[in-house]
């Protein structure tokens, strides 16, 4: 789900990350070495640049 499509779950404001505008898409990543890589680098891209919500 995008966060977009997320926004439309009832509960979904509740949530601490979403209140902080830290919510990132699911996304399915193969189980190739290379695609898990570009994966990671990502996400540590994100969580370098998240802020602690709770």
């Amino acid at each position: 789900m995008t966060p977009e499509e997320m926004a439309t779950r009832p509960t979904y404001e509740l949530l601490p990350a979403a209140q902080a505008g830290q919510v990132r898409p699911w996304e399915y990543v193969g189980m190739d070495h290379s695609a898990q890589a570009r994966y990671t680098e990502r996400l540590a891209g994100w969580l370098s640049d998240a802020q602690e919500v709770t």
